[in-house]
Order: structure tokens, then sequence, then C-alpha cells
């Protein structure tokens, strides 16, 4: 406590010391758009950013970004990563799924090979939601990689599964198998299927919310 006293007291004096009392008095503007707590845990939860897929941020970028780290995957990265709460989560064509924290570091990696995941991922309330080229809608805890539990669309999934609100008050995931374009509602937290629309013809797309 002693150090950390010693240490808050040397900043307030340097701050003291070398910042004019005019600067004091009138801050200097903003470079760039204020940040709110909100927007510090915003995060990208599908292939186009939030469930209703408007793919609009929170979050403001800077002018010209600066390359921070790179990962070197198992195999091509053809999906859109998703993140949140200073993880990122993405797919690879040689069906690997890996999380990775901010700073590029990998927390932990799946591989479901021969299969492959073939949609982009769904970030939702713990869980990670991706479908395969054999058409199984999977769930994966988003801390550890373990799988929580799959359903059988019964075709390949090209577009992001998606998170819908059950009349009961409880979450959903919609999810479009490719061939027949059928659209199938799934339980998030059990993965029981709840219900399937009727087929209509191929679909490689994502379902809004």
């Amino acid at each position: 406590m002693k150090l950390l006293a010693a240490l808050a007291l040397a900043v307030t004096a340097w701050s003291c010391e070398r910042r004019p009392a005019a600067a004091a008095a009138s801050p200097a503007p903003a470079s760039g758009p204020v940040r709110s707590a909100t927007q510090e845990k915003s995060g990208w939860y599908t292939y186009h950013g939030g469930f209703n897929l408007d793919g609009v941020s929170d979050t403001a970028l800077p002018d010209a970004p600066e390359q921070l780290w790179k990962y070197k995957a198992a195999g091509a990265v053809t999906a859109t990563p998703v993140m949140a709460e200073g993880r990122i989560y993405f797919s690879s064509a040689k069906g690997g799924l890996t999380a990775l924290d901010a700073a590029g570091r990998e927390v932990w990696k799946i591989s479901i090979a021969p299969d492959s995941f073939t949609s982009p991922p769904l970030l939702s309330d713990g869980l990670i939601v991706l479908g395969t080229g054999k058409g199984v809608l999977r769930a994966y805890e988003a801390g550890s990689g373990k799988e929580k539990w799959s359903y059988d669309v019964g075709g390949s999934v090209q577009g992001s599964p998606n998170r819908i609100e059950l009349p009961d008050g409880k979450k959903g995931v919609v999810a479009i198998s490719q061939g027949d374009g059928a659209l199938h509602g799934v339980d998030l937290a059990t993965g029981q299927g709840l219900w399937k629309m009727p087929a209509v013809e191929r679909c490689d797309g994502s379902a809004g919310a």
C-alpha cells in the first residue's frame, strides 16, 4: 500500500509540475469520439455485427490502423471472426475453431475434422454456435471450447446462425439449411429443436432477428 501511495503521489506531483495552469482550466478538445462505458463493452457477435445484422459498430477506428499482432491459423480463415469481452473467435476451412485474447495469444483451439465449419460463428450468452458442412449446428462454451450441444439441420449451413428472443423469455438460435432453405429454430441453452419452417429453395444466407 505504501508503494502504491508513493507512486500515486509521484504521478500527481509530476502532473502538477509539468502541466501549465491554463491547460488545467481549458482541457484540449478530444481528437476523436469519446467512448462510453457501454461502448467499451461492445462486441461483434455475428458476421454482420449485431443480431439485427445492421453491420454497424459503436466503436470508432483510428484513421490509420496499425498491426498489433498476427496469428498463424491451421487453415484458411474465410468467415468473419466474432469478438466480445477481450476475446476473438474464428473458424478455419480445415475444421478448426480458435479463441484468442486481445494480444493475439491462443486461449483454446479445437478441431472437428474431417467435417468443417461452413458458416460464420454466432457469439451469444457464453456460447459460440456454428454450422458445418455435414449439416450439424454445434455450440461450444466460449470460455473453454467444450462442446455444449449439437443439432442436425439436415443440410450444409452456409449462413451465420442468429439469436432470437423466444415468447417464454428464453433465447433461441435460427439457422438455414442451404439445400432446401428450411429455417430451423433451436433452444440456445439446450440445443433442443423447437420448430422447422417449410422448405422453399436453396439459400446461402442468414436470418435477421
